[in-house]
């Protein structure tokens, strides 16, 4: 019998994607490709420290990486502009080529799936656009395509004023894209980096206003319980100070009523009379005393006459 595996259900969304890679990367020695790609994976894991990780999902491709932005676009400008700068300074004091880097985002749907090592992945036309994006960069630039640019320029014209049109090439497969180079700005990125600092702060100050908010809740509530209980406690008190001594009262009379009935029942026994009275007492003067009618006899046994023999 074939097993049926459950699968979740697959979610289509948008996204924007950044692809990055380093040029010539299977062209150095192994040195050289452990020092460009831990120095990639540094600025990485430094600017992305900056998002919360539901905002973002990152995909190792090698010699390079695939960051699928899920929350805003401006994430992914933020991205581009950080790694271009960063990447540049640390390839100088690396002492390899700070332009061996080269960026492409791009805006598009993908659906949800499952990789072979069972972690959550995109697949669609989104990646595969990002990626030939990518590919029409030269060493060291930042491309975007139309997409992107409508998505983005339209927030601030700050970001719109970076974007360069350069024509729409086609790809291998023949298919267009109308692209736009992005030009680095320390300006824009430090407003970047500033806005989502306030939005970490913003975000950091609800989240203690609500444990604040549920923390005084739940304290509050015993305190609103033991009132009550007080408050019922003193109402009661004048109620059991007169039901207390009242119970007590009523207990004695049943007790009473109990024992008085007892000892004027007919038929209750009495403890009998053993022996003579004494002189002077109830029976008769010189006689022998009389038992009441209430008096007990001890049972006599009688003994069967036995005949004499012949």
């Amino acid at each position: 019998m074939t097993e049926i595996v459950p699968h979740p259900p697959v979610r289509a969304l948008v996204a924007s994607f950044l692809f990055t890679d380093l040029v010539g990367f299977s062209k150095g020695t192994a040195a050289e490709q452990y020092a460009a790609k831990a120095t990639l994976s540094a600025i990485l894991r430094n600017n992305l420290a900056a998002l919360r990780d539901a905002d973002y999902r990152i995909k190792d491709t090698g010699d390079g990486a695939l960051i699928a932005f899920t929350s805003s676009p401006e994430h992914a400008l933020y991205m581009a502009l950080a790694i271009a700068q960063d990447f540049g300074r640390a390839a100088a004091d690396a002492g390899f080529p700070s332009n061996s880097l080269r960026t492409g985002v791009h805006l598009g749907s993908v659906k949800e799936s499952i990789d072979l090592e069972a972690r959550p992945n995109f697949v669609g036309d989104g990646i595969n656009a990002a990626k030939r994006i990518m590919d029409f960069a030269a060493p060291g630039q930042i491309t975007a395509s139309r997409a992107f640019f409508d998505a983005v320029a339209c927030l601030d014209s700050a970001y719109a004023a970076l974007f360069r049109h350069v024509g729409a090439p086609d790809d291998k497969h023949g298919r267009a894209h109308e692209l736009y180079a992005i030009s680095p700005s320390a300006a824009v990125l430090e407003k970047l980096k500033l806005d989502l600092t306030e939005t970490a702060d913003e975000r950091a100050e609800f989240a203690a206003k609500s444990t604040a908010a549920i923390k005084a809740k739940q304290e509050s509530s015993p305190r609103v319980a033991t009132h009550a209980q007080v408050e019922s406690s003193r109402a009661a008190g004048p109620v059991r100070k007169w039901l207390l001594p009242g119970g007590a009262v009523v207990a004695l009379g049943i007790a009473a009523i109990v024992v008085g009935t007892r000892l004027t029942e007919p038929n209750a026994p009495r403890i009998p009379s053993v022996g003579p009275s004494a002189p002077g007492g109830p029976s008769t003067p010189g006689g022998p005393a009389q038992a009441t009618s209430e008096s007990v006899s001890a049972p006599r046994l009688s003994t069967p006459a036995v005949a004499p023999s012949a």
